[in-house]
């Protein structure tokens, strides 16, 4: 249940990383088409420390991945859903 308008939820900005449960809700719900088309798959991350950089290879470590996709996008599917 949301407080605000549905044009105010759809407008805001949200930020989103969804992990790997999140992303097989999603295609077993039929609803990740947007998701598959604009996310950004990611398998790892960087850390630096301005001299040495190190990958952080989660696919290799985990057997799973994350998708950059926008909890505000997350929304918009499921009200279009």
């Amino acid at each position: 249940v949301e407080r605000q308008s549905r044009e105010y939820v759809e407008g805001r900005i949200r930020a989103g990383v969804l992990e790997d449960t999140m992303t097989n809700i999603m295609t077993s719900l039929n609803i990740d088409a947007r998701m598959q088309r604009e996310g950004l798959p990611h398998d790892g991350i960087n850390l630096s420390d301005g001299k040495h950089l190190i990958r952080i290879d989660i696919r290799e470590l985990t057997g799973r991945s994350v998708m950059v996709y926008g909890q505000t996008e997350v929304t918009r599917d499921l009200i279009d859903s």
